[in-house]
């Protein structure tokens, strides 16, 4: 066993004596891998996605201000998509609870999900 940990000091280029040391680890080692259980009902992005676009479409015609006061309210997430004309580059990852604003002047013209 010190054969070994004083070959482990050389390959790690310390010339101090081992007895004793303690091997530090700077970050935690997990003892299990967090995840869902079985209890956990299953997600259906279908479902939340038609909700979320439900209550979008009541956006449309608001003020860009009050959409997105309502949208907070309502625990949503929002993005502006499009600004007078000009699309913005958006990232392609999927939410379901996100809305894209689409804006004409200071008024939602179009909502989507995603």
């Amino acid at each position: 066993m010190k054969r070994l940990l004083t070959g482990l000091a050389l390959i790690a280029g310390t010339t101090l004596p081992l007895t004793g040391c303690v091997i530090f680890v700077p970050y935690p080692v997990p003892t299990s891998v967090p995840g869902p259980t079985h209890s956990d009902p299953p997600f259906n992005f279908d479902e939340v996605a038609a909700e979320t676009l439900e209550f979008a479409k009541t956006l449309i015609g608001l003020e860009e201000q009050d959409a997105i006061r309502a949208i907070e309210a309502r625990g949503y997430e929002y993005r502006v998509v499009e600004r007078d004309g000009e699309s913005f580059p958006v990232t392609l990852d999927y939410r379901p609870t996100r809305i894209n604003l689409s804006i004409e002047g200071l008024i939602v013209v179009d909502v989507n999900v995603g």
